[in-house]
């Protein structure tokens, strides 16, 4: 019998004074570009240019000042 761990958080950043945790190795390489300060998400609309490091600042930005859905 297997014994499978759904909250296993095995991806685990090495910045110094982080070590956060967790689940996707996607959420790992969001969570680092915080750290690098790279901000690859832009917004478009009417010429706001206004970029973010994950893509959910980028969403509620959209609906909070371009009253997007």
């Amino acid at each position: 019998m297997t014994c499978v761990h759904l909250n296993e958080r095995k991806f685990k950043c090495n910045e110094e004074n982080c070590g956060k945790k967790f689940k996707r190795k996607y959420n790992l390489i969001q969570h680092k570009l915080l750290h690098s300060g790279e901000k690859q998400f832009v917004c478009h609309l009417n010429d706001c240019n206004k970029s973010f490091a994950q893509i959910w600042t980028l969403k509620y930005h959209k609906r909070r000042y371009h009253q997007l859905n």
